[in-house]
């Protein structure tokens, strides 16, 4: 458990860094949505781990964690969307917070 909340740890600094990468204008939107594609497939491998063992949901720890990764599924999608759009306003309220999921976890 404490390694997949080191992955989600990760994989949310990694999507606040590639909105606020596509932000300044260090990045090509091109870039930045392959990179939040490649932030969702890792998540989605982190949260098979959960999702094969329904009797983990039971532990509160684990269910919390699993909230946390299909927010953060869901944001990814979201800030795709918001890029292939060019909307700045919609990265910037959609992207997650440094420490927002870190409080979020157990």
């Amino acid at each position: 458990m404490n390694q997949q909340q080191k992955a989600l740890t990760s994989l949310t600094a990694t999507v606040t860094a590639v909105c606020e990468g596509w932000l300044d204008g260090n990045l090509s939107t091109t870039y930045a949505r392959t990179a939040l594609d490649a932030a969702g497939t890792l998540l989605e491998k982190e949260r098979a781990k959960i999702g094969g063992s329904p009797d983990a949901l039971a532990n509160p720890a684990v269910a919390s964690l699993s909230e946390s990764e299909r927010q953060l599924a869901r944001q990814i999608a979201l800030l795709r969307r918001a890029l292939a759009d060019s909307d700045a306003t919609s990265v910037r309220q959609l992207m997650p917070a440094a420490g927002e999921r870190q409080s979020q976890l157990p």
